[in-house]
């Protein structure tokens, strides 16, 4: 190729180096092409990832070297769907929706093992392939709900809630297929398979090291924020995600399975948000990587004898899991209009769908063709997932008038709190204060006096365990990360004041603000006018700039002085802690 050519007479260049190039180019394509058409790029990096593959242009000759850059983007994805899974709220009134998660998981599991089997495959393999497909895609639902602001929606609740399960029950899918593959007479690559004596000594080593973590992990990064900043938390949260996957494989088990679970244990630390945030923009360049890559390993070659079986399957799975997961949710007492919507929104397969499947192949228990031929189903129904959406918004409107299931009372309904929680939602401001020194401490309590709801964003873990203790909601963490802003619930403010005093970070806020919630009001601090003009055209509302009000509370404080000292040596001193008056906000803002 042309590209190869020019670098390699460059010099000495690794070909892999050659080889990423490809796929960055490609994944940077795919990124800018789905984002004009607002679609999650993850279909378009699996076509992509095929087309230059080896069973293609062979742009890239081989794709064994690139899935150490894939293993990474998994660890890290798993991480940080571990770090959302806030174990204090798991059991809150989520018995409807664990059945839904789970009964349609499995019931699915069940459908698609049948239709497996009737394709040949022995039971080891049917089941393993009905568990992988039977996962939906958490990455490109979850964007797509946000994108259009869906998330909140009675089926955007409900599809959320259901990824989550499903996200839970990876851990049991993972933790099977070793077992899967042992019953297909498939061996470790030592050419042994593990005794009972050998899974309870790893169950026990795996148990000791969760107990550990648990105590261990929150102390080391409140102690990193403390002593070092919040900036060691990237780094630090990095090498944890990967050091807890290299340790869960020398037990013998999942790489993933490892960084799942330590960010499901980080998930209930004030951290979680600042340290999610920090590693998103990695996350999404390595996750980029690994689905380019999985395209690349899809071999055509392998399935061209058998082309039919990837449409058919494809319709046959999308039939499936909207059956299943539809039947669910009306069961648990969801309207028949939400019900087809969250089973046409959640029927296809997703990236753990992959990870089991490559994760399944490289224990020996899918042959080459099984694994290209189930891959090439998964690319397929991500495909055509944003028509499958528009669809049940649709089916929806068709199904207003079924009956919900008789045996659940209205208010024990699976969406009657989502479908209330409009009629029943307090009309009092909501207000993100960003910043709980003595400015942003004195903004809240003043905002809280006037009936507003105040969550605060603070990087001070002192502060934020003050704080959270005596009732306020507070998030630890960076206003400039998007994360934070929007576990904050930037989304649904009215306002949000920026009283860190940090012009470039303000700067940065205000752009991120502006971008999540395009209808609140930002009211900003600055510390001289030029700085102030910057955030307006960031996009605040109100600056507030300390030059002008420190230029006011001097001038009075001066003259106040000077006629104590010189004009009336002998008249009673004022206090002289605070200005004679204080200024007005207005004439102190921009």
């Amino acid at each position: 190729m042309l590209i190869d050519t020019l670098l390699l007479a460059a010099g000495e260049i690794d070909p892999l180096a050659v080889d990423v190039l490809y796929v960055l180019l490609a994944a940077g394509l795919v990124t800018a092409a789905f984002g004009l058409i607002k679609q999650s790029p993850i279909p378009g990096y699996l076509i992509a990832g095929s087309l230059i593959g080896p069973s293609a242009l062979r742009f890239i000759e081989s794709a064994e070297e690139l899935t150490v850059l894939g293993d990474i983007a998994v660890v890290l994805l798993m991480f940080t769907v571990g770090m959302h899974l806030d174990r204090s709220k798991i059991g809150e009134g989520l018995k409807s929706l664990l059945f839904v998660g789970t009964f349609s998981t499995l019931f699915s599991a069940v459908l698609i093992g049948v239709i497996a089997l009737a394709f040949g495959l022995g039971m080891p393999a049917a089941i393993g392939i009905g568990l992988a497909l039977a996962l939906s895609s958490t990455a490109a639902i979850l964007r797509a709900l946000q994108a259009r602001r869906e998330l909140t929606r009675p089926y955007g609740r409900l599809s959320f809630g259901v990824l989550i399960i499903q996200d839970l029950l990876v851990l049991g899918v993972l933790a099977a297929i070793p077992l899967l593959a042992a019953w297909a007479g498939a061996e470790a690559e030592d050419g042994s398979t593990p005794g009972v004596l050998g899974w309870a000594g790893r169950i026990g080593g795996a148990a000791a090291l969760i107990a550990a973590a648990v105590f261990v992990l929150p102390r080391v990064f409140g102690w990193l924020t403390r002593s070092i900043g919040h900036d060691a938390l990237l780094v630090t949260s990095a090498a944890l995600a990967l050091g807890s996957g290299v340790l869960a494989w020398k037990l013998g088990f999942s790489p993933a399975l490892g960084a799942f679970v330590t960010g499901f244990i980080l998930a209930s630390t004030p951290f979680k948000y600042q340290v999610s945030g920090q590693l998103g923009p990695l996350r999404e360049l390595f996750l980029a990587v690994f689905f380019t890559s999985v395209g690349l390993q899809l071999d055509l070659a392998e399935v061209a004898p058998i082309w039919w079986v990837v449409p058919v399957g494809a319709v046959l799975v999308l039939a499936c899991k909207f059956v299943s997961i539809g039947l669910s949710a009306w069961l648990a007492g969801t309207a028949g209009s939400v019900s087809v919507q969250t089973g046409f929104t959640l029927s296809q397969a997703g990236e753990f769908s992959l990870v089991v499947l490559a994760f399944g192949a490289a224990a020996g228990l899918f042959d080459v063709q099984a694994e290209a031929a189930a891959v090439a189903v998964v690319v397929a129904t991500l495909v055509v997932t944003p028509s499958l959406m528009a669809l049940g918004r649709t089916a929806s409107s068709l199904a207003q008038g079924w009956p919900v299931a008789p045996w659940c009372p209205a208010d024990k309904r699976l969406d009657a709190a989502a479908a209330a929680e409009p009629a029943a939602e307090v009309r009092s401001p909501r207000v993100i204060v960003g910043g709980f020194g003595p400015v942003g401490r004195a903004v809240a309590d003043e905002l809280s006096a006037m009936g507003a709801r105040i969550t605060i964003i603070e990087l001070n873990t002192r502060t934020v365990a003050r704080q959270s203790s005596i009732g306020r909601s507070i998030v630890f963490g960076d206003v400039t990360n998007e994360e934070v802003l929007h576990s904050a619930g930037a989304e649904h403010a009215d306002a949000v004041v920026l009283t860190v005093p940090d012009d470039d970070a303000t700067a940065r806020a205000c752009r991120l603000v502006r971008r999540l919630a395009p209808e609140a009001r930002i009211i900003a601090r600055a510390t001289g006018l030029g700085k102030a003009a910057v955030a307006r055209d960031a996009g605040a509302d109100h600056v507030v700039v300390e030059e002008l009000l420190t230029a006011d509370a001097m001038a009075r404080q001066s003259a106040s002085k000077l006629l104590e000292w010189v004009v009336a040596p002998h008249a009673p001193a004022p206090d002289d802690r605070l200005p004679a008056a204080l200024p007005d906000p207005d004439e102190a803002a921009i």
